[in-house]
């Protein structure tokens, strides 16, 4: 009773450890986000057309939109670190094939999230943009909120973030077989008109964005049912 109430504390120990080490790690690299500040609004605000000014519509708007990029990109930023250490501590309690699975999942995931931010960066942003741009023209002169536009921008990225990553979960349901190539091809027409429907909540009401979203996430679907029939 003794060594397995040591143990328990010493696990307590260590996820302390862990957590106050990712913590640092968030804090530094939100502080030097902040320190970058000039360099991060630069290359957020990028993808949007020169013609367009941005205003300051209170004291305070400049610094709190600062802390919240600032604390955005600390969390990216310091998301390797805090994601190998919370690895390393569940890891012993994991078999070999879960390590390597586990590993697996954290490259995927990664590797979706940069897809996401690309194609949001690229293609989607720019065209929202360019077409509320176009629109607002015939309306006033084109002159936004910094706080509002960072608003969007963020909030497109998370949208494009999100809808990549709910593709890992259909293909993790399908790896664990709780979803057959019988389920996705009887789902197929819901799956595309549900797509549609989310491209449109999540983006801008123009024909462009909608689809630069829509449209990759219907071939991961393809690509899904491939794999369900493969691994039949």
């Amino acid at each position: 009773m003794t060594e397995e109430l040591l143990s328990f504390w010493e696990h307590v120990a260590k996820l302390r450890r862990v957590l106050l080490l990712s913590f640092c790690a968030f804090l530094i690299t939100t502080i030097c986000a902040f320190c970058f500040r000039e360099f991060l609004f630069s290359w957020l605000l990028a993808p949007l057309h020169q013609e367009i000014g941005f205003v300051l519509l209170s004291p305070f708007e400049g610094f709190l939109a600062t802390m919240k990029v600032s604390f955005i990109a600390g969390i990216a930023l310091s998301s390797p670190l805090w994601a190998t250490l919370l690895f390393g501590f569940v890891r012993p309690a994991l078999k070999t094939t879960t390590r390597r699975f586990t590993l697996l999942l954290l490259a995927l995931s990664y590797l979706l999230l940069a897809l996401a931010t690309l194609l949001c960066y690229r293609i989607t942003l720019p065209m929202s943009v360019g077409f509320f741009l176009h629109f607002n023209q015939a309306l006033a002169s084109n002159l936004w909120s910094l706080s509002a536009t960072l608003g969007f921008i963020l909030g497109l990225y998370l949208a494009h973030m999100v809808a990549f990553e709910l593709i890992l979960l259909l293909f993790l349901l399908i790896h664990w077989r709780l979803i057959g190539p019988q389920i996705l091809k009887k789902a197929r027409p819901f799956v595309i008109i549900s797509i549609f429907i989310l491209s449109a909540l999540l983006t801008p009401p123009d024909l462009f964005s909608q689809l630069a979203l829509s449209v990759p996430l219907l071939l991961f679907y393809e690509l899904g049912a491939l794999y369900a029939r493969f691994i039949r």
